[in-house]
């Protein structure tokens, strides 16, 4: 019986050995890093699209040719993050807007106008935010039409890779829809 404990901690020990021998070289995987909202975006042109972007996104802006950041979230909304885009931006020597868009009654002409100015005025791509990219999507559809010469129909569409359409009606129903001018409709 003796020899058997003997064999059995030998064994043991022998096995711990290899154990922690394996652990040495190769160390536990780390818990990888969350992707990139700014890789996950919606680029049209030298306009991205994009969520709330994290402090380390604001960090690599300037290395992506971002030259100016339109954050449209409101002031409610930036209050609850763990840091300060707007310092986080201008350190970078990167023009910053803060437009909020908060209610439906927030889309308004002069904010067209700013994206308008923001992507006429700079080299590098301008960076429109908020929360989830649905108001800069939206706010992408107006300026692709005032600007771009695209149909309502046709700017609507182009946010389907921002995740913006088609429009919930057009899932509920399983049916197309078409946007179009009101003055338009026959």
């Amino acid at each position: 019986m003796r020899h058997n404990a003997k064999l059995l901690c030998h064994t043991l020990c022998l096995s711990l050995a290899m154990l922690l021998s394996a652990c040495a070289t190769n160390p536990p995987k780390q818990a990888t890093e969350v992707a990139s909202v700014l890789d996950q975006a919606t680029a049209k042109g030298s306009i991205i699209i994009a969520a709330q972007p994290t402090e380390g996104d604001l960090h690599s802006l300037k290395a992506r040719g971002i030259s100016h950041v339109i954050n449209l979230r409101s002031d409610e909304e930036m209050a609850s993050l763990n840091f300060a885009e707007s310092d986080l931006v201008a350190m970078q020597g990167i023009q910053y807007q803060h437009l909020p868009i908060a209610a439906s009654s927030d889309y308004q002409p002069a904010v067209l106008k700013a994206l308008q100015n923001a992507v006429d005025s700079n080299d590098g791509k301008v960076l429109v935010h908020c929360a989830s990219g649905g108001r800069a999507a939206m706010l992408y559809a107006a300026y692709a039409m005032q600007h771009e010469g695209l149909s309502p129909d046709a700017a609507m569409r182009t946010l389907a890779s921002a995740g913006a359409w088609p429009l919930a009606l057009e899932r509920l129903t399983g049916r197309k829809l078409k946007v179009v001018f009101a003055e338009d409709d026959p």
